[in-house]
């Protein structure tokens, strides 16, 4: 059981939910937006596989393409990856992992500034902006 305040721990919490989050968006984004070969697997493979991501729900959502994903996921998926990568999907997914990039460092506020802290915002900073 840790000694730290309460108020700490859920600072810490909430670091780490926004962290992963936003890690999690990144990552998603990084499907539609990097090559194979630094993905290391074929671009769009979640959505290949089933998956509906982040992207994937802001294309439908703004995209008038959006509204025949089904006959992109039947017909053409080379189709549907590159109209996601190209569509405001992708920056509308960046601007909410910005966000929970910001709540991650804003969480981190109740310490003091050192070297830690500044560690754990740094890294919070990275994990958005090496692919952003």
């Amino acid at each position: 059981m840790s000694a730290a305040p309460e108020s700490e721990i859920a600072a810490l919490k909430s670091y780490g939910h926004n962290l992963g989050m936003a890690f999690q968006i990144a990552d998603d984004i990084l499907d539609f937006t990097a090559d194979e070969r630094e993905l290391g697997k074929p671009v769009g493979s979640d959505l290949r596989q089933g998956t509906f991501t982040l992207p994937v729900f802001y294309f439908i959502d703004q995209d008038a393409r959006g509204a025949k994903i089904v006959d992109f996921l039947s017909e053409d998926m080379d189709a549907l990856v590159d109209a996601i990568r190209h569509s405001s999907a992708i920056d509308a997914s960046k601007a909410e992992a910005r966000q929970f990039t910001q709540n991650a460092r804003d969480a981190l506020s109740i310490f003091p500034d050192n070297a830690y802290r500044r560690a754990l915002i740094d890294l919070a900073t990275y994990v958005v902006d090496r692919t952003l």
